[in-house]
C-alpha cells in the first residue's frame, strides 16, 4: 500500500497539465545536423559544433561544441519567447574534455530584447576576460539601467563583483571544475523579479548539489521585459576558449523538473505548451 501511495504522488506531480511549458530533447531523432533546425536555431561556421552520433550519454546521440582561439564564436539556441515566461529551470548533462581553457558564455537565458533595453542571465564556463577555466559565474544586471547583462558577476565562491542587490545564500566556497571527460548534470532556476521589489531568485545544481544561491535579488529594470525570449547552449566566448564539450537530455520547463536525472528521456524531441503546439510533455 505505501508503495502504491508513492506510485500515486509520483505520478500525479509528473503530469504534464501541471506545467505550462515543458521541452526536453535527447538528439536522437535528428539524422543529419542539418534536422537540428527543426527545434534550434543556430548561426554557426559548420565546424564549430557537430550533432555527435555516439559521443552521448550511454553512447547515444549529443551535440558536440567545439572552442577554439582563432574560431568565430558560435550560437546555439532555442526560442521560447511564446511561452510567456517569468522564471525557468533548464537542466542538461554536460561533459567536458580534459584541459580545458578560457571563458565561454556555457548557458545564457536572454529576456525579450527591445534593443538597449534587456535583462539577461550568463552562466559562464571560466570568465570572459581571462584564461581560467572553472564553473559557474553568473553574472546579470542589477536593474539601474536598461541594459541588464553582465553588471554583476558572482562566482562559486562566494564573491562579487559589481553592485547588487541580493543575498548569496548559499555558494560551494570553491570554483567547480567540470573538465574531467565525465558526465555531470547541470539544473538551474532563474526567476526575473517583479516591479519595485527584491524577489528575484537563481540558483544552480551540479550533480544534484547546489553551487550558488542568491535570493532576494534585483536582476532587471522594471522597465524590462520580465520574459524569457530564447535559451542558448553555446554563446561568446574569449580569445582564449580552448573547450570541447557535448550536451545531452536537454530539459527546459515552468515548474520543477523532478524526474530523476538518470531517467531515460523518451526518444526524440517533446515540446507543450507552445500554443497549444507541439508533443505531449515528459514532465
Amino acid at each position: 500500500m505505501r508503495y502504491i501511495l508513492c506510485l500515486l504522488i509520483t505520478l500525479i506531480f509528473s503530469s504534464p497539465s501541471l506545467a505550462a511549458y515543458s521541452f526536453s530533447d535527447n538528439f536522437e531523432s535528428y539524422s543529419v545536423k542539418a534536422d537540428l533546425s527543426a527545434n534550434w536555431s543556430y548561426i554557426s561556421p559548420q565546424s564549430n559544433f557537430q550533432l555527435d552520433t555516439i559521443g552521448g550519454y550511454d553512447g547515444s546521440q549529443a551535440i558536440k561544441f567545439i572552442y577554439t582561439p582563432d574560431s568565430p564564436n558560435l550560437y546555439f539556441y532555442k526560442t521560447i519567447t511564446a511561452a510567456n515566461l517569468s522564471e525557468i529551470y533548464v537542466r542538461f548533462k554536460v561533459k567536458v574534455i580534459s584541459g580545458a581553457v578560457g571563458g565561454i558564455k556555457f548557458l545564457k537565458i536572454f529576456g525579450v530584447d527591445n534593443a538597449t533595453n534587456y535583462a539577461n542571465w550568463t552562466w559562464n564556463y571560466g570568465e570572459v576576460n581571462n584564461s581560467q577555466s572553472y564553473f559557474p559565474t553568473l553574472c546579470f544586471g542589477n536593474g539601474t539601467g536598461l541594459s541588464n547583462d553582465t553588471s554583476v558577476c558572482v562566482k562559486t565562491t562566494g564573491s562579487v563583483s559589481g553592485t547588487m542587490t541580493g543575498t548569496v545564500a548559499n555558494s560551494a566556497g570553491e570554483y567547480i571544475y567540470l573538465d574531467d571527460g565525465q558526465w555531470h548534470t547541470i539544473t538551474t532556476y532563474n526567476k526575473y523579479n517583479t516591479d519595485e521589489n527584491a524577489d528575484g531568485e537563481m540558483w544552480v545544481k551540479v550533480d544534484d548539489v547546489e553551487v550558488l544561491h542568491i535570493t532576494n535579488c534585483i536582476n532587471r529594470n522594471d522597465l524590462n521585459s520580465r520574459i524569457v525570449e530564447r535559451i542558448s547552449l553555446g554563446d561568446y566566448a574569449n580569445d582564449y576558449a580552448n573547450i570541447t564539450y557535448f550536451v545531452d537530455d536537454v530539459e527546459f520547463s515552468d515548474i520543477p523538473i523532478i524526474v530523476p536525472a538518470s531517467t531515460t528521456l523518451l526518444s526524440g524531441s517533446q515540446e507543450a505548451g507552445l500554443g497549444g503546439s507541439g508533443n505531449a510533455s515528459i514532465y
